[in-house]
């Protein structure tokens, strides 16, 4: 099977279960906190080791979580450890995430500026994302230097570029084009 389907089909069974036991918001921020934990290399070696018995992954697991996470959650962690599919964690807490922002209207927005915006100006952009596209905003900040001035705005799948760095592409490919075209 598809490492993806796996993935969406462990988020949508704990979404539903979190759905129908109105814990959603728990089982949520379980769920960012089992993403973030799989960013550090030692329980990404952790979950993808062959080495590790299944057993010995509950333990760990067990001595992370227990007190930190919902009873659903820790269960669901022991089932999909029982039946294999640790090394898809992450990508199920992202699914389950994803889905949780459907279902609230959040749009997630990234920002990439040359330098680190101000709080009135990151306020300012929420609001008018938030007025334009009459959804909840999830902003992502990031800092390039090679923009040189401006920013880019991701939302979705469009992108709007107005880096120093991007009209500067933009002139040179025109350049090219145009004395590609005098060529012919």
């Amino acid at each position: 099977m598809n490492q993806s389907k796996i993935s969406v089909r462990y988020a949508k069974a704990l979404f539903s279960i979190a759905l129908e036991k109105n814990i959603l918001e728990k089982i949520y921020q379980d769920m960012v906190l089992i993403s973030n934990s799989g960013r550090i290399p030692e329980m990404a070696g952790l979950l993808n080791s062959p080495v590790i018995s299944t057993t010995e992954k509950k333990k760990a697991m067990a001595s992370l979580y227990e007190k930190k996470v919902d009873q659903i959650t820790m269960s669901f962690l022991m089932l999909v450890i029982e039946n294999k599919r640790e090394i898809f964690l992450t990508d199920i807490s992202r699914y389950f995430i994803d889905l949780h922002k459907k279902e609230h209207g959040i749009k997630t927005v990234t920002f990439i500026t040359a330098a680190e915006i101000d709080e009135t100006l990151r306020k300012k952009l929420i609001e008018l994302i938030k007025s334009n596209f009459k959804t909840g905003v999830e902003l992502n900040e990031k800092i390039d230097k090679d923009l040189i001035g401006g920013y880019i705005l991701q939302i979705d799948d469009k992108q709007i570029d107005t880096s120093v760095s991007g009209k500067l592409k933009s002139l040179k490919r025109d350049l090219i084009n145009t004395t590609f075209e005098k060529k012919l």
